[in-house]
């Protein structure tokens, strides 16, 4: 009868513990092909890939479902690690990992306190006072304008740089703001994108920089359109309407996933936080916009970033304390 009660309780032990395989990833529906962030993800795991010859499953958050019950689905198939992109997963993330603690996680733009999950954060506030320097430098009307997904304390602190950058080369510069959804589909509608465009326009705005997932494709197409500017998002997006793109403020998402996926067994969890000193931020330049930087903003930018680097210059991090020292006017389009 013993031998009979322990062989039971070792097969319910198999059954309700999965064997851990390889790694996954765990996406927003719509996002695979979005040309910026979830797009630079995927290169890093094709790099991955391509070096080990082995394979990520991957499991998209479908419109009835929940993130969580993505993440649920992918611990349950017996994955890790788990990757997750964006700092909409951490509160899944948080539910989730303690009950699979034998199973390794990693969010994105999250800081997940559990001993389980690798957190990797970019400053990104960095690099969008690069930009905000650069958009202050060219705009002609005097007015700017961030577009984000949704309205995420993460996405403000890209905001929220920008509007710093933009203010240390001219106060007076107008900054408009919005946001495209509530929903996971706020990131995937070109449509809405273009429209939230169009609106910053009619509003005075000739340079939008936008990150907002697949939507960025309205945004700069529109921001094309209508004869203004656009600045890229994640990566290099300097190609897509060269002459109307003035730069792309990347973040190496590709390169944190690719050697995340390389240390195996190794995972180096908790928080690791990444910005222009470790080169994980950065802006571009290239043949599609050389020509719209001159020498001397080229300069004003270069002195800018070697004291971010160095200290001597510290730009505010929204998620700091909620706020931002510059203030940006929220817009409502719809």
């Amino acid at each position: 009868m013993l031998i009979k009660c322990c062989f039971r309780g070792l097969l319910l032990l198999i059954w309700v513990t999965p064997l851990i395989s390889g790694p996954a990833i765990v996406i927003d529906t719509g996002q695979k092909q979005d040309g910026s962030y979830t797009h630079a993800a995927l290169n890093g795991i094709q790099r991955w890939t391509q070096k080990t010859g082995l394979t990520v499953d991957e499991f998209e958050v479908q419109a009835h479902e929940t993130r969580e019950h993505a993440i649920t689905r992918a611990a349950q198939s017996g994955s890790s690690p788990i990757i997750v992109l964006g700092c909409a997963f951490s509160h899944a993330i948080r539910r989730v990992a303690p009950q699979y603690q034998r199973t390794q996680f990693v969010v994105l733009d999250a800081i997940v306190d559990q001993p389980n999950v690798k957190s990797i954060t970019f400053r990104v506030q960095e690099s969008s006072y690069l930009v905000g320097m650069l958009a202050a430098m060219l705009t002609k009307t005097g007015t700017i304008s961030f577009i984000g997904g949704m309205d995420m304390p993460c996405l403000r602190a890209f905001s929220c740089g920008y509007a710093q950058g933009a203010h240390a080369i001219n106060s007076r510069v107008k900054l408009l703001e919005s946001r495209i959804g509530n929903t996971v589909q706020a990131w995937n509608s070109p449509e809405m994108g273009a429209k939230h465009a169009a609106f910053h326009v009619d509003k005075g705005s000739d340079i939008i920089f936008s990150a907002a997932g697949y939507s960025n494709k309205g945004v700069m197409q529109q921001a094309t359109d209508l004869k203004i500017r656009s600045i890229g998002v994640d990566i290099n997006q300097n190609h897509v309407h060269p002459g109307f793109v003035i730069t792309s403020m990347i973040k190496s998402v590709d390169i944190a996933v690719y050697q995340t996926l390389m240390e195996g067994d190794h995972l180096m969890l908790g928080h690791h936080d990444l910005g222009l000193a470790e080169g994980a931020v950065d802006y571009v330049i290239d043949d599609h916009n050389r020509v719209l930087i001159t020498d001397a903003i080229k300069s004003k930018l270069d002195h800018a970033r070697h004291a971010i680097v160095t200290g001597t210059l510290k730009v505010h991090n929204y998620l700091s304390d909620q706020s931002c020292p510059v203030s940006i006017q929220q817009l409502r389009p719809d």
